[in-house]
């Protein structure tokens, strides 16, 4: 990793930094996704006939060692 399989992880835990080579990973916005989540729970409880709304949080790229820029102009023998 990353010379011939590149690897990306989900929620950039804790240890995505404490391996080698360092997992790229995808991380939640989570101190966002709490305060939503309270804002909505107070909402649904102030006014209960609320009907469901979607929310879109967007996640970030955390970029590091696992994952590598593939080069598209290499010659692959079959």
């Amino acid at each position: 990793i990353p010379e011939d399989i590149s690897v990306v992880g989900y929620d950039d835990i804790t240890y995505a930094t404490a391996i080698s080579p360092e997992l790229t990973t995808i991380a939640q916005p989570i101190t966002s996704l709490g305060k939503t989540a309270f804002t909505l729970l107070l909402k649904q409880i102030e006014t209960p006939q609320n009907t469901p709304c979607e929310v879109i949080l967007e996640p970030t790229l955390v970029e590091r060692e696992s994952c590598r820029r593939i080069d598209t102009n290499q010659n692959v023998n079959p």
